[in-house]
């Protein structure tokens, strides 16, 4: 048997599961086996009964994806252990072209890759962008179609594709890398996921999963598996499909799951890493690597200012990591004594240093020409939100300030007709020539702001209520005590956010920001029995 894959699976995101599965199963090459290892999926089981794959299913209590792994190793049949996550999926020629590449460097290579490309589709989507010949989702169709039309006899088109690889009639390029270049050609360089390594030489070199690491454990493997072969061959189509995950709030991927122990045991990996690389420029590239997470993720996120306590642990890493000796890694100027500081034992130093830098990062961003927008956000969430409410002004918002209609509009003179005098009402409008006729803006409780203007962010943080119909912007801070109604517009007769498998027309965490959004409104209007139930 030439491949076993390795999936561990923590009964989670069934829907790519299926497109894992399916990809499997519709693989050109067939001589290989499937190993699942999981802790009690239900899911896993029921749907693999349905399957014709050659899978074996292993349960294991431990629930970590690290274990998981080893397990699969010890129980793999085939000559080579492919990795690959449940929610990831192969194109139809994935191992049959993998095989190819092996097969012309047999006795030389030890460790092959797939490229990867990253995809927020549905499968059978992702697959029809592929546009190369003989890659394309209908291939096996209109092969099929040429073949009847030359009447030519075959049972069997799949068997035709095989051969056409194995006659070299359609190539099967590679490209071969060395170590000073494992971190800048090969991709999705720190996860195993789409490594292709001979098992043997697993077993030979005890290349197993730290499992005491939850979260990166994938990064001291392949850092030593790094230092000790000479080079790594990878396919030069992009044959393994990354699933992006666009739901993070009902289908989350192992990433996006919020852990606050998360820097720390990335910094712990890298720390791990370089204690067993005996290659010195894969120490360097790993001590690189941790030094520019610290600079450019671990100070800049919003955990960082709170106390030196809690990022002392992630200091003692990168201390014990700064000791290990190789070439000098590079340090910007103005980086260098917070560096320094750290390799030195000066933590408390360090944490200053650091602090202090983005401090001035941001002063510098705030006072930028090009920054209004920073500037109004920063003024929005540290002076005007410490601003009194009123409780007697009403904002409100048609189709991001493009029209005075919809039910704004309809709240808006229903309470001027019926309250007068009460409230005062805030209208955000791009266009003040749209209502400079209307009687109604001739009031002098009445008043017109533009969106975006200093006004708009004053008036959306002190105003008691905000009526709109579209969304609000979800970096606005919102207060305790206002109140948000959103009216909507229109009749959902179409998938909205979490009914949508792709979206294809928005930001990518457009889910994960309309889930935030949302949870700001106190209030939202069903205009109909219809809307109400969906």
């Amino acid at each position: 048997m030439n491949f076993s894959i390795v999936i561990p699976y923590k009964d989670n995101s069934p829907r790519f599961l299926k497109y894992c599965i399916e990809s499997l199963e519709n693989q050109i090459y067939q001589d290989f086996e499937v190993i699942f290892i999981h802790n009690q999926s239900t899911f896993l089981v029921s749907y693999l009964e349905q399957s014709n794959l050659n899978y074996r299913i292993i349960e294991d209590s431990s629930e970590t994806i690290p274990n998981f792994r080893n397990i699969g190793i010890r129980a793999s049949a085939g000559e080579y252990v492919l990795f690959m996550d449940a929610d990831d999926f192969l194109h139809p020629n994935a191992l049959i072209y993998a095989k190819q590449m092996i097969d012309e460097n047999r006795d030389s290579v030890d460790v092959f890759k797939l490229r990867i490309t990253k995809i927020d589709l549905d499968k059978a989507s992702a697959l029809r962008l592929e546009k190369k010949p003989f890659y394309r989702s209908n291939t096996l169709n209109n092969l099929s179609k040429w073949l009847d039309d030359k009447n030519l006899q075959t049972t069997n088109e799949n068997e035709v594709i095989e051969d056409l690889f194995n006659y070299d009639v359609i190539s099967h390029n590679f490209s071969t890398f060395t170590a000073e270049q494992y971190f800048a050609k090969l991709s999705y360089h720190l996860k195993a996921h789409s490594f292709i390594i001979r098992r043997d030489f697993l077993l030979e070199n005890e290349l197993f999963f730290d499992t005491k690491n939850d979260l990166y454990a994938d990064i001291p493997f392949l850092v030593h598996l790094y230092s000790i072969v000479d080079v790594i061959q990878q396919t030069s189509t992009k044959l393994y499909y990354k699933s992006i995950h666009n739901d993070p709030i009902n289908e989350p991927s192992a990433s996006q799951i919020e852990r606050e122990d998360r820097q720390l045991k990335r910094v712990q990996a890298f720390n791990e890493a370089v204690q067993i690389s005996d290659n010195d420029i894969i120490t360097k590239k790993v001590k690189n690597a941790a030094k520019n997470y610290y600079l450019y993720k671990v100070v800049t996120n919003d955990s960082f200012k709170v106390s030196f306590e809690d990022i002392l642990p992630i200091y003692q890493e990168l201390y014990q990591l700064l000791q290990i000796e190789s070439e000098p890694i590079s340090i910007k100027k103005r980086h260098k004594p917070e560096i320094d500081s750290i390799q030195s034992g000066n933590f408390k130093t360090a944490y200053r240093l650091s602090r202090s830098r983005v401090i001035v990062y941001n002063a510098l961003r705030f006072m930028s020409p090009k920054k209004k927008r920073y500037r109004q956000k920063s003024i929005q969430k540290n002076i005007f939100s410490k601003l009194p409410i009123k409780n007697q002004t009403i904002l409100y918002e048609s189709f991001l300030g493009r029209n005075y209609s919809d039910s704004p509009k309809a709240l808006f003179n229903y309470l001027l007709q019926e309250e007068p005098d009460k409230w005062k009402h805030v209208w955000i409008l791009n266009d003040k020539e749209l209502v400079e006729k209307s009687p109604e803006f001739q009031r002098s409780n009445v008043k017109v702001i533009t969106r975006f203007s200093w006004q708009y962010f004053y008036y959306v943080t002190i105003a008691k209520y905000f009526i709109l119909n579209m969304r609000q912007p979800n970096y606005l801070e919102k207060k305790q005590d206002q109140v948000i109604l959103s009216t909507w517009h229109g009749t959902p007769l179409k998938h909205l956010v979490f009914d949508m498998d792709n979206v294809t027309s928005a930001n990518k965490n457009y889910k994960k920001i309309f889930y935030e959004q949302s949870r700001k409104w106190d209030y939202l209007i069903a205009d109909n029995k219809y809307s109400e139930d969906h």
